[in-house]
């Protein structure tokens, strides 16, 4: 017989031997990194994706063949290293696991701030020393790893499996967010009749503005026409329950009732947008984050049917896959500087540029810069138009939310997080505010406008401190720790109103007992609608009226359960009396959201 017919047995014995090794190991490689860490990021923290899941499935789904067909087919490739190939792929695909599930360091928020590198060092190391020896194991214990790579790949991808799919069943759903998404063309319309404008600034603190107001008066010719509601309350510790607090007046404590219920329920009975569409206003709602609004085209304008998740969208997801799954040294490369790997190379989808239909196109970008508050008011200068329909405007601002990245000119710099950088971005952002008013005026419509301007809680995570008048004029900075001084400054957020038609000489400051749940109830007085919300309207308290008025601690996550602690509070807001007979000594821990 020929040497080529002793051969082909052997061969053909070979191969069936080798491939299904090869193929188990290759789909652990590519459906970890290309699919269950995703799809586990996703469900963790799904409330802060503009998309759901059924959206990014297909794409994760060929992303992880993708990934797997190139994987096998280069272990299949070279069969003298086959063994070691094979060993290689499944100690990456196993530390890849590793990191992303059993080391999960805390960085604290991926948000733009600092991460202090230096201060992880022996996370470094010690992700260098678990990397570098179960990466030598192939090449020295080749046929160790090799027999367990089809078991261990196998056994780990059925746990993943059943990990992320008991994630998806868990994870909270929005209603509405499936088929629904924001139309963001007709952001800068408004109205030539009537406009109610709600423009929230993003963690802006009350007691700054006062500062600002001491340190240079000229600022308070900005809200010559404007009331500022100095003794205002806001109602949490962050801005998921607050907005809707905001726009329906109604607190959410019940926690027996669901968020989804509370949200629905709220926003559909007598919320400012639902009340005014149904009242002929044409709506926008502008959100900067998507879950504290309620998904539904009963109480907006500008609700359109979802398309396809946009390229960045996706790139900052897999980002993030990359973040958690990667040693430190990697990370860092991942993170640089919130500049991030894959997200750098693509437009921001959070701002709109109306009328402008541009080609996709990639775009390495030489830093990440958060605040794109600049750029909209920019476009809204130059695009904004009007109807004869009255529109009522949520627009929430970036603001002062961290990281800091403007100086009082509002260039941008990367600052620590201190009073002075923060009272310098909040000049910044009084100044957009300007522009903004000041396109409003030259249009002609400002005079016809109630316009609130407020934060959605202050500072939650850093000690800035709180300025109060201890005595008339003299004023004292509050940055001590006899009191929960970080839950304190997330309860004073900033309140400016503005009526229809008013003229006045100069801004008007207030220290009645206000709240944040007061806003649609005022607007609704100006108007003379009659509804059933809750509240009070904020001009007819008096300085002199006693209120006792409620502020919640939020723990816990959404995604895990939410817990609200409920407190109260009899004084003036910034004071820090009626917090001390509170909490009395003892510091409390700030809840998250």
């Amino acid at each position: 017989m020929p040497a080529s017919d002793l051969s082909a047995p052997a061969q053909s014995i070979a191969m069936p031997r080798r491939w299904p090794r090869a193929l188990a190991t290759a789909a652990f490689f590519g459906f970890t990194i290309g699919f269950f860490t995703p799809s586990n990021i996703f469900f963790s923290n799904s409330y802060d994706f503009p998309f759901v899941f059924s959206a990014i499935f297909p794409k994760l789904l060929a992303l992880a063949f993708f990934l797997s067909a190139i994987v096998f087919l280069v272990s299949m490739r070279f069969k003298k290293w086959h063994e070691k190939l094979v060993g290689l792929i499944f100690s990456l695909g196993f530390l890849l696991w590793l990191q992303g599930n059993i080391l999960l360091w805390d960085y604290g928020p991926l948000d733009g701030r600092f991460i202090l590198w230096p201060k992880y060092r022996s996370r470094g190391w010690l992700d260098i020393l678990i990397w570098l020896l179960i990466l030598l194991l192939p090449l020295f214990r080749s046929r160790f790893v090799f027999r367990l790579a089809r078991l261990g790949s196998l056994a780990l991808l059925c746990v993943q499996m059943i990990y992320v799919g008991t994630l998806g069943l868990q994870s909270p759903k929005i209603q509405g967010k499936s088929k629904l998404t924001f139309d963001m063309r007709e952001k800068y319309v408004f109205s030539k009749k009537k406009n109610v404008i709600v423009l929230v600034l993003d963690t802006f603190q009350s007691d700054a503005f006062q500062e600002i107001m001491n340190q240079e008066p000229n600022y308070g010719k900005i809200f010559r026409d404007f009331t500022y509601f100095r003794n205002n309350l806001g109602g949490y510790t962050g801005t998921f329950f607050s907005v809707p607090l905001i726009l329906t007046g109604q607190y959410y404590w019940d926690q027996s009732q669901s968020i989804k219920e509370y949200t629905k329920k709220a926003y559909l009975s007598c919320s400012l947008p639902y009340i005014l569409k149904n009242s002929g206003f044409h709506v926008g709602l502008y959100p900067l984050q998507f879950p504290d609004i309620l998904f539904s085209k009963e109480i907006a304008s500008n609700f359109v049917s979802k398309k396809a998740v946009k390229s960045a969208e996706m790139a900052f997801l897999l980002d993030l896959a990359l973040f958690r799954q990667l040693p430190q040294f990697l990370k860092k490369k991942v993170y640089n500087n919130q500049k991030w790997f894959l997200c750098r190379y693509f437009d921001d989808p959070h701002v709109s540029r109306p009328g402008k239909k541009r080609k996709p196109r990639l775009r390495k970008k030489t830093y990440m810069d958060l605040n794109k508050d600049q750029e909209n008011i920019e476009l809204f200068e130059a695009s904004m138009t009007l109807i004869g329909r009255p529109v009522f405007k949520y627009w929430h601002w970036r603001g002062l939310h961290p990281p800091l990245a403007r100086k009082e000119n509002c260039e941008y710099a990367r600052l620590e997080f201190t009073r002075f950088n923060y009272i310098g971005q909040a000049k910044c952002v009084l100044r957009l505010v300007d522009r903004f008013l000041a396109k409003l005026k030259e249009a002609e419509i400002y005079d016809n406008s109630m316009i609130v301007v407020v934060g959605d809680h202050g500072v939650r995570m850093e000690n800035i401190g709180i300025l109060y008048e201890k005595k008339p004029d003299c004023w004292q900075l509050d940055n001590g720790s006899d009191t929960p001084i970080i839950i304190r400054q997330a309860a004073i957020p900033l309140l400016l109103v503005k009526k229809f038609a008013i003229v006045q000489a100069e801004m008007k400051v207030s220290d009645s007992p206000a709240v944040l749940a007061d806003i649609p109830r005022t607007v609704f007085a100006e108007m003379g609608i009659q509804t059933a919300v809750p509240g009070v309207s904020l001009f007819s308290l008096a300085e002199s009226q006693r209120r006792i008025r409620p502020f919640y601690l939020v723990s816990g996550s959404l995604q895990s359960g939410v817990r609200l602690k409920k407190i109260l509070i009899d004084g003036f807001s910034w004071r820090p009396e009626p917090w001390r007979a509170l909490f009395g000594e003892s510091n409390l821990d700030m809840a998250e959201d």
